[in-house]
């Protein structure tokens, strides 16, 4: 059997460490045991799924293995050209169309409004002489020609494909669609269904090992929380943070916060006489959601969604995994969100914890240069020995926390 090269790293909930086998867009996601190298080296490549895949399977959202193959296979089958047609362009060709109405030309192929699912618009023929309309449809096809309300476009499956195959997301796509003048039109109410999802899925979970809810039916979750900024320096305009619950994995919710608004860089001067019309029509649409520094928006963002965890979600984050020098988790404490009663407790994370130490070795190896007493080189505290230290401190604190509990 030849060589498998493996490389690990924790995962997000801090929990659990992933194997990633080095073969082209798989994940492998188990725990770090003997017999799971085993079962790894003979499993077939077409059995691995990702982690992203398995929660999509698990909320319900139809993104099973079987059922991506026989997408996959369904498309690849089709015979259908997809291309490129300018609006401008169709309606012009069809306007030397006779309609069947009023026996004259002058057909548009008019959109639908609201009717639209992802990159597939609807449209309707409408002849200009009459004015009537007839004919509604949608440009494209579902997949395999499914009448099923459920049933995904080719368009749409065939670019979540291509985009997931370069490693790309939603933001690919927003820029794609933007430069090719192509609308997109994603629900916005996407997050939200996840998140009601995500829930019903926790409190199943809680409810297995015999977490019940309190008499006013919130319950109390471990949650990991990060933040993350638009650019690195504290200089950012936006920042966003994101609360991820421990036992399954699922997102639960997130907030961003933008501090200032480009359009309000081109408002009329306060004494111009459009002003007030500019500011009465600006201010619902107003970007901006935040007064403070982008050093401090990490903090603000866990403070928004711990305020609305129990009115949103019927959750209290009575345990939150966080960086270890997170601001956001003493942020938080100090002002209370669920009553002097209700303590939030810390986790650390133990990927921050080996990081750590890997640092402290570096540091110490970088002093001792500094003051000539070199204790690097061959035989000696290398980086490669200072990467396997780190590693293994990771897993000996893992491996001690499984056997405590």
């Amino acid at each position: 059997m030849g060589k498998i090269n493996l490389k690990t790293r924790y995962s997000f909930r801090g929990r659990r460490r992933r194997l990633y086998r080095k073969l082209p867009n798989e994940v492998v996601d188990e725990t770090l045991t003997s017999s799971t190298l085993g079962e790894i080296t003979d499993r077939p490549a077409t059995s691995i799924m990702s982690v992203t895949g398995k929660k999509m399977e698990l909320l319900g959202l139809g993104i099973s293995p079987d059922m991506m193959e026989s997408k996959a296979n369904a498309i690849s089958e089709s015979k259908d050209l997809l291309i490129f047609a300018q609006m401008s362009s169709l309606n012009q060709l069809l306007s030397f169309s006779c309609c069947p109405l009023c026996k004259q030309n002058g057909i548009t192929f008019p959109l639908i409004d609201g009717k639209e699912m992802g990159f597939a618009v609807k449209g309707k023929l409408f002849c200009g002489n009459c004015e009537q309309s007839f004919a509604e449809s949608y440009f494209i096809e579902t997949v395999g020609g499914s009448q099923s309300s459920k049933a995904p476009f080719e368009v749409n499956l065939r670019s979540a494909f291509v985009f997931m195959g370069i490693g790309c997301g939603y933001s690919a796509i927003r820029d794609w669609s933007a430069v090719m003048n192509t609308p997109i039109y994603m629900s916005k109410l996407t997050f939200e269904e996840i998140a009601k999802r995500s829930v019903e899925k926790i409190r199943e979970r809680y409810g297995e090992l015999g977490i019940v809810p309190d008499k006013d039916d919130v319950l109390d979750v471990a949650v990991s929380f990060d933040g993350s900024w638009h650019r690195p320096g504290h200089s950012s305009h936006n920042g966003l943070g994101v609360v991820i619950e421990l036992l399954r994995g699922l997102p639960i919710d997130f907030q961003v916060l933008y501090n200032c608004c480009h359009q309000c860089y081109k408002s009329p001067e306060k004494d111009d006489p459009n002003y007030a019309e500019w500011i009465s029509n600006h201010t619902a649409k107003c970007s901006k959601n935040y007064d403070g520094s982008a050093n401090s928006m990490e903090q603000h963002c866990a403070l928004l969604i711990w305020q609305r965890s129990v009115a949103k979600y019927g959750l209290r984050y009575t345990s939150m995994l966080c960086d270890g020098d997170s601001k956001s988790y003493h942020y938080i404490v100090e002002r209370e969100v669920y009553g002097k009663d209700v303590a939030i407790k810390k986790e650390e994370c133990i990927n921050h914890v080996s990081k750590r130490m890997g640092t402290a070795l570096r540091n110490l190896k970088e002093q001792c240069t500094a003051k000539g007493e070199s204790i690097g080189g061959k035989g000696k505290l290398t980086n490669d020995l200072i990467t396997k230290i780190q590693n293994y401190y990771g897993r000996t604190i893992e491996d001690n926390h499984a056997d405590t509990n």
